[in-house]
């Protein structure tokens, strides 16, 4: 928290310019909190910012002014005007922050679904199977069913043509009757 005043700011923030020329000093806040500690220690952070950009090559004048003219009429009749310079010190102040605290249940759903969406969901389905399961044997027997050698049909010659039967002996072309394509029937 802090705890000085306006002009302990400015001071800070506008060391290099006499109070005569003014400036525009950037104050930031933030507030972030971890909800899981007590609402006590969620306390401010001060940052001051000087932002007006006072350099050599910047084309603009220096601080923070502004003219302003006041028109009125004299004694004579004439109309005169007071050209008037005026300086301060503009604050802009931004207020930012975030706060959270810990759940189990929104943890888990990220922790799965980060699984899942990596593939690791199957390799603990099929170690669970493979390993504490009753029907572990049944399961394994049939996840790494060894096919003899004999009964795999030689390679096709070419991707579009297959060996009459070399997918089963049911297979036979059918002709979709709502689109037109073909489809194997097996």
């Amino acid at each position: 928290m802090y705890g000085g005043t306006w002009g302990h700011v400015a001071r800070g923030a506008l060391p290099s310019r006499p109070a005569g020329q003014g400036g525009v000093l950037g104050i930031k806040i933030g507030w972030v909190c971890d909800l899981d500690r007590s609402w006590e220690l969620c306390l401010p952070r001060y940052s001051f910012t000087r932002l007006d950009s006072v350099t050599q090559h910047s084309p603009g004048s220096p601080g923070y002014n502004f003219r302003h003219a006041r028109y009125y009429r004299g004694h004579n009749g004439t109309e005169l005007r007071t050209l008037t310079k005026a300086f301060g010190i503009r604050f802009d102040v931004l207020v930012y922050g975030n706060a959270g605290k810990f759940g189990i249940v929104p943890t888990l759903i990220n922790t799965v679904a980060a699984f899942t969406s990596i593939g690791v969901g199957t390799v603990l389905c099929d170690i669970i199977l493979l390993n504490f399961l009753k029907g572990a044997e049944h399961y394994k027997a049939r996840k790494f069913e060894e096919v003899p050698e004999a009964s795999v049909p030689p390679a096709p010659t070419s991707p579009t043509v297959c060996a009459p039967g070399a997918l089963g002996d049911q297979s036979r072309e059918k002709q979709s009757t709502d689109s037109g394509t073909f489809s194997l029937g097996l």
